[in-house]
């Protein structure tokens, strides 16, 4: 389990964590990041 419920598998990311996500990261990119 990941420290944020907002990054977790299960819960899809909202547009307003896509949009405080560093640019150089992707939405993506970032969720593998935290399950890792």
């Amino acid at each position: 389990m990941t420290g944020t419920p907002t990054f977790s598998p299960t819960t899809p990311v909202p547009k307003t964590e896509i949009s405080k996500s560093p640019p150089t990261e992707t939405p993506g990119t970032d969720k593998k990041m935290k399950r890792v």
